[in-house]
Protein backbone atom coordinates (compact mmCIF):
# COMPACT_ATOMS: atom_id res chain seq x y z
CA UNK A 1 0.00 0.00 0.00
CA UNK A 2 2.81 2.39 0.88
CA UNK A 3 4.65 1.60 -2.37
CA UNK A 4 1.45 2.24 -4.35
CA UNK A 5 0.85 5.61 -2.68
CA UNK A 6 4.54 6.50 -2.93
CA UNK A 7 4.14 6.34 -6.73
CA UNK A 8 0.81 8.21 -6.66
CA UNK A 9 2.25 11.05 -4.57
CA UNK A 10 5.31 11.40 -6.81
CA UNK A 11 3.08 11.48 -9.89
CA UNK A 12 0.70 14.07 -8.38
CA UNK A 13 3.57 16.33 -7.35
CA UNK A 14 4.89 16.27 -10.94
CA UNK A 15 1.48 16.30 -12.67
CA UNK A 16 -1.22 17.59 -10.31
CA UNK A 17 -4.83 16.96 -11.18
CA UNK A 18 -8.12 17.50 -9.38
CA UNK A 19 -7.84 14.49 -7.05
CA UNK A 20 -7.27 14.28 -3.32
CA UNK A 21 -3.54 13.58 -3.44
CA UNK A 22 -2.96 16.50 -5.83
CA UNK A 23 -4.73 18.69 -3.31
CA UNK A 24 -2.63 17.22 -0.49
CA UNK A 25 0.52 18.07 -2.45
CA UNK A 26 -0.54 21.69 -3.04
CA UNK A 27 -2.36 22.53 0.19
CA UNK A 28 -0.89 24.70 2.91
CA UNK A 29 -2.10 25.23 6.46
CA UNK A 30 -0.48 28.22 8.14
CA UNK A 31 2.37 28.02 5.65
CA UNK A 32 3.02 24.30 6.19
CA UNK A 33 2.51 21.57 3.61
CA UNK A 34 1.83 17.91 4.30
CA UNK A 35 4.97 15.83 4.43
CA UNK A 36 5.42 12.84 2.16
CA UNK A 37 5.03 10.57 5.21
CA UNK A 38 1.77 12.26 6.20
CA UNK A 39 0.36 11.71 2.71
CA UNK A 40 1.48 8.06 2.78
CA UNK A 41 -0.16 7.57 6.18
CA UNK A 42 -3.39 9.19 4.93
CA UNK A 43 -3.49 6.83 1.94
CA UNK A 44 -2.84 3.83 4.17
CA UNK A 45 -5.61 4.93 6.52
CA UNK A 46 -8.07 5.43 3.65
CA UNK A 47 -7.50 1.87 2.44
CA UNK A 48 -7.46 0.04 5.78
CA UNK A 49 -10.18 2.02 7.53
CA UNK A 50 -12.64 1.39 4.72
CA UNK A 51 -11.67 -2.24 4.36
CA UNK A 52 -12.02 -3.02 8.06
CA UNK A 53 -15.37 -1.30 8.55
CA UNK A 54 -16.96 -2.71 5.40
CA UNK A 55 -15.77 -6.28 5.99
CA UNK A 56 -16.87 -6.19 9.64
CA UNK A 57 -20.28 -4.88 8.62
CA UNK A 58 -20.63 -7.49 5.87
CA UNK A 59 -19.78 -10.33 8.25
CA UNK A 60 -22.54 -9.30 10.62
CA UNK A 61 -25.03 -8.31 7.92
CA UNK A 62 -24.76 -11.57 5.98
CA UNK A 63 -25.01 -13.62 9.18
CA UNK A 64 -28.05 -11.60 10.30
CA UNK A 65 -29.82 -11.85 6.94
CA UNK A 66 -28.94 -15.57 6.64
CA UNK A 67 -30.78 -16.18 9.92
CA UNK A 68 -33.80 -14.09 8.89
CA UNK A 69 -35.46 -15.66 5.82
CA UNK A 70 -38.27 -13.08 5.84
CA UNK A 71 -35.73 -10.26 5.63
CA UNK A 72 -33.72 -12.09 2.96
CA UNK A 73 -36.84 -12.70 0.88
CA UNK A 74 -37.92 -9.06 1.23
CA UNK A 75 -34.53 -7.89 -0.09
CA UNK A 76 -34.64 -10.37 -2.98
CA UNK A 77 -38.18 -9.25 -3.87
CA UNK A 78 -37.38 -5.54 -3.58
CA UNK A 79 -33.67 -4.65 -3.82
CA UNK A 80 -34.58 -0.95 -3.44
CA UNK A 81 -34.95 -1.71 0.28
CA UNK A 82 -31.28 -2.67 0.61
CA UNK A 83 -30.11 0.87 1.60
CA UNK A 84 -32.67 0.95 4.44
CA UNK A 85 -31.59 -2.53 5.50
CA UNK A 86 -27.96 -1.41 5.51
CA UNK A 87 -28.73 1.53 7.81
CA UNK A 88 -30.56 -0.75 10.21
CA UNK A 89 -27.80 -3.38 10.06
CA UNK A 90 -25.16 -0.69 10.69
CA UNK A 91 -27.14 0.45 13.72
CA UNK A 92 -27.76 -3.03 15.07
CA UNK A 93 -24.28 -4.41 14.33
CA UNK A 94 -22.15 -1.29 14.72
CA UNK A 95 -18.75 -2.10 13.17
CA UNK A 96 -16.82 0.02 15.70
CA UNK A 97 -18.28 -0.83 19.10
CA UNK A 98 -16.24 1.52 21.27
CA UNK A 99 -13.84 4.43 21.04
CA UNK A 100 -11.51 6.10 23.51
CA UNK A 101 -11.57 9.86 23.99
CA UNK A 102 -9.61 12.21 26.22
CA UNK A 103 -11.59 14.80 28.19
CA UNK A 104 -10.46 18.31 27.25
CA UNK A 105 -12.62 20.40 29.59
CA UNK A 106 -14.31 19.71 32.94
CA UNK A 107 -17.53 17.82 32.39
CA UNK A 108 -20.15 16.04 34.49
CA UNK A 109 -22.23 13.22 33.01
CA UNK A 110 -24.86 11.43 35.11
CA UNK A 111 -23.20 12.66 38.31
CA UNK A 112 -19.68 11.58 37.30
CA UNK A 113 -17.14 14.41 37.24
CA UNK A 114 -14.50 14.25 34.53
CA UNK A 115 -11.39 16.41 34.33
CA UNK A 116 -9.11 17.35 31.44
CA UNK A 117 -6.80 14.45 30.69
CA UNK A 118 -9.25 11.80 31.91
CA UNK A 119 -9.97 8.98 29.47
CA UNK A 120 -13.53 8.10 28.53
CA UNK A 121 -14.63 4.92 26.78
CA UNK A 122 -17.62 5.69 24.55
CA UNK A 123 -19.74 2.60 23.90
CA UNK A 124 -21.16 3.29 20.44
CA UNK A 125 -22.81 -0.13 20.24
CA UNK A 126 -24.78 0.63 23.40
CA UNK A 127 -25.79 4.04 22.07
CA UNK A 128 -27.06 2.46 18.85
CA UNK A 129 -29.44 0.21 20.78
CA UNK A 130 -30.67 2.85 23.24
CA UNK A 131 -34.48 2.61 23.60
CA UNK A 132 -34.53 6.32 24.44
CA UNK A 133 -33.31 7.08 20.92
CA UNK A 134 -34.63 4.13 18.90
CA UNK A 135 -37.81 3.18 20.75
CA UNK A 136 -39.05 -0.17 22.04
CA UNK A 137 -37.63 -2.09 19.05
CA UNK A 138 -34.10 -0.74 19.63
CA UNK A 139 -32.66 -4.23 20.13
CA UNK A 140 -34.10 -5.68 16.94
CA UNK A 141 -34.20 -5.13 13.20
CA UNK A 142 -36.98 -2.76 12.11
CA UNK A 143 -37.40 -1.92 8.41
CA UNK A 144 -39.95 0.72 9.28
CA UNK A 145 -37.78 2.67 11.74
CA UNK A 146 -38.65 6.33 11.18
CA UNK A 147 -35.47 7.84 12.61
CA UNK A 148 -32.16 6.05 12.36
CA UNK A 149 -29.52 8.44 13.68
CA UNK A 150 -27.05 5.66 14.41
CA UNK A 151 -23.41 6.29 15.27
CA UNK A 152 -21.88 3.46 13.24
CA UNK A 153 -19.67 6.00 11.45
CA UNK A 154 -19.15 8.28 14.44
CA UNK A 155 -20.30 11.89 14.59
CA UNK A 156 -19.00 15.42 14.61
CA UNK A 157 -15.34 16.06 13.80
CA UNK A 158 -14.56 12.33 14.18
CA UNK A 159 -17.15 11.18 11.65
CA UNK A 160 -15.80 8.58 9.22
CA UNK A 161 -14.64 10.21 5.99
CA UNK A 162 -15.45 7.06 4.05
CA UNK A 163 -19.02 6.56 5.26
CA UNK A 164 -20.57 7.30 1.86
CA UNK A 165 -18.16 4.97 0.06
CA UNK A 166 -18.82 2.27 2.68
CA UNK A 167 -22.58 2.54 2.14
CA UNK A 168 -22.06 2.33 -1.62
CA UNK A 169 -19.85 -0.76 -1.28
CA UNK A 170 -22.28 -2.43 1.13
CA UNK A 171 -25.18 -1.77 -1.23
CA UNK A 172 -23.37 -3.31 -4.21
CA UNK A 173 -22.36 -6.42 -2.25
CA UNK A 174 -25.85 -7.03 -0.87
CA UNK A 175 -27.47 -6.41 -4.27
CA UNK A 176 -25.13 -8.91 -5.93
CA UNK A 177 -25.40 -11.43 -3.09
CA UNK A 178 -29.19 -11.44 -3.25
CA UNK A 179 -29.21 -11.54 -7.06
CA UNK A 180 -26.78 -14.46 -7.23
CA UNK A 181 -27.76 -16.35 -4.07
CA UNK A 182 -31.41 -15.53 -3.40
CA UNK A 183 -31.92 -18.45 -1.01
CA UNK A 184 -28.87 -18.47 1.28
CA UNK A 185 -28.86 -19.35 4.97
Amino acid sequence: IYAFFDDVIAERRDNPGDDLFSRFAKAEVEGDRMTHEQMLDAGFLFILAGLDTVTSTLDCAIAHIGRAPDLRDALVADPSRIPDAIEELLRLHTPVMQIMRTVIQPFTLHGVDMSPGDTALVMIGAADTDPGEFGPTAGGFDFERESNRHLAFGAGPHRCLGSHLARFELTIVLEELHRRLPDFT
